[in-house]
């Protein structure tokens, strides 16, 4: 997650960093500040309540402009709502910017018809856009939670989804064999989802189940996943997981499921057998927020 970070900035000096169109740059003019993420580092998902039908539509961004407290523009990239509808990048004014904590941008509107270069699209109508962020503090470069959804025809939901996601939080492992418990609270966890495969790649930075265990960095790979009108869910019956790229088939994680959400929350559990000992592994995860 290189380009999201937070950019947070005026826009002389946002012009380099976001990508606009040159019929997009009057939307920064006047030192508003901007926040961006490039079409390579999202995904939508798209419902269309009529016909009960989804589909995943990969590289689509965000560009969004406001004066913090209010008048906020927002840019979709890259947009489709039906496999038969080629990609428009099309923009949304007069939106109001009430940013509270823990959001640093918090942006609602109803009845917007979207401009595709000067031209209005009467033919479409959004409602229900909320597009909100939470900052994430948990190391450099970490993706923040970000919700931007918004309804198209009162009939087509979407749900635009960053591909990498990171998380912290409390993780506690029972060993029913054992009759212990143990608590870890020095574990990070990244989550790379890619649209096109419908897998996830799970990274646990500081990975320990036991007292006597070392830490160590596992990676779970090829992990399904879901996306969803509120998030996404991981699932798993089995896998195994790798160190430093290599296998351990001595620490097999089964029964993985985890469930996250905008805010940018998670419940994530599986169990890992060590030595034909089961542990039960479950974690509250959580974005770190910019105090502000």
């Amino acid at each position: 997650m290189k380009k999201i970070g937070a950019i947070l900035m005026a826009a002389a000096m946002s012009m380099s960093l976001v990508s606009c169109g040159d019929d997009d740059k009057e939307i920064i003019d006047g030192g508003l500040l901007v926040f961006g993420v490039e079409p390579e580092e999202m995904f939508s998902y798209v419902y269309n309540e009529a016909s009960g039908q989804t589909n995943l539509y990969d590289n689509v961004g965000v560009i969004v402009a406001t004066t913090r407290v209010k008048d906020a523009t927002i840019i979709i990239e890259n947009a489709r709502f039906a496999e038969q509808m080629p990609a428009i990048t099309f923009k949304l004014e007069d939106l109001i910017n009430t940013p509270t904590y823990p959001y640093e941008y918090l942006i609602n509107g109803e009845n917007l018809t979207p401009m595709v270069g000067e031209k209005a699209m009467d033919n479409y109508e959004v409602d229900d856009l909320e597009f909100k962020v939470v900052m994430n503090i948990m190391g450099y470069n970490c993706p923040p939670a970000i919700k931007c959804a918004y309804t198209v025809n009162d009939m087509i939901k979407v749900r635009m989804l960053l591909k990498e996601n990171g998380y912290t939080g409390d993780t506690n492992v029972k060993c029913e064999a054992a009759g212990t418990s143990f608590d870890n609270a020095n574990t990070e966890y990244h989550v790379s989802l890619d649209p096109k495969t419908k897998q996830a790649d799970l990274k646990i930075y500081g990975a320990k189940f036991a007292e006597r265990m070392p830490a160590m960095d596992m990676e779970f790979k090829d992990v399904s996943f879901e996306a969803t009108l509120d998030g996404y869910t991981l699932t798993s019956e089995s896998l195994i997981p790798e160190i430093d790229d290599v296998p351990y088939e001595g620490y097999p994680i089964t029964n993985l499921s985890g469930t996250s959400d905008f805010e940018g929350n998670m419940v994530l559990k599986f169990v890992c057998t060590i030595r034909g000992v089961a542990y039960e592994v479950s974690a509250n995860l959580y974005v770190p927020e910019q105090k502000w």
